[in-house]
């Protein structure tokens, strides 16, 4: 939304104006804050609050809320056409803080979807049927995975997507 489109949601006197309102006065209240202590990286997921400080979009919040914030009961979608093809480079870590200090420089690569997976999930996992046989291949000091994901209608993008992110892991010392 336009800052004016955004301020004529918040004289809505309805649910939604309310709304509009309330997110409105806790982003200005908590605004240098959120700026300050907002992590420098892409997110796509999570409660993405700098969206609402700079662009005013309560879409990413309730998106990346995934459901604890609240439920959509009407939506309309742009489609766009699957890419052709689809690369996935699984990174192993031996500690937490590793696989999440190497999000900046996999970003740079442009994946499509990066996933986050740590040693809960990978306990979890061993204890599941449908997983436990490929989770018990992995070395017994993983901690923590990243699933990057790359998508695009021409291959050779997708190969220089990968090599620049294993050359980016050698370089980075973790």
């Amino acid at each position: 939304l336009s800052k004016k489109e955004w301020d004529n949601k918040k004289r809505l006197n309805s649910l939604e104006g309310k709304i509009y309102s309330k997110v409105d006065d806790i982003i200005k209240n908590n605004k240098e804050e959120i700026l300050e202590k907002y992590p420098k990286v892409s997110n796509n997921a999570g409660y993405n609050l700098i969206e609402l400080v700079n662009n005013y979009d309560l879409s990413r919040l309730i998106c990346g809320s995934e459901g604890t914030l609240g439920i959509v009961v009407e939506i309309t979608l742009k489609l766009v056409d699957i890419p052709k093809y689809t690369g996935l480079v699984s990174l192993y870590f031996d500690s937490v803080k590793k696989a999440t200090s190497c999000a900046a420089e996999i970003l740079k690569t442009k994946p499509s979807a990066v996933e986050f997976l740590d040693d809960n999930f990978i306990k979890l996992a061993i204890k599941l049927p449908r997983f436990s046989t490929d989770v018990k291949k992995l070395n017994k000091n993983t901690k923590a995975l990243l699933l990057v994901e790359y998508k695009s209608n021409d291959q050779n993008k997708i190969r220089e997507q990968i090599i620049k992110i294993i050359q980016a892991m050698f370089l980075i010392k973790t």
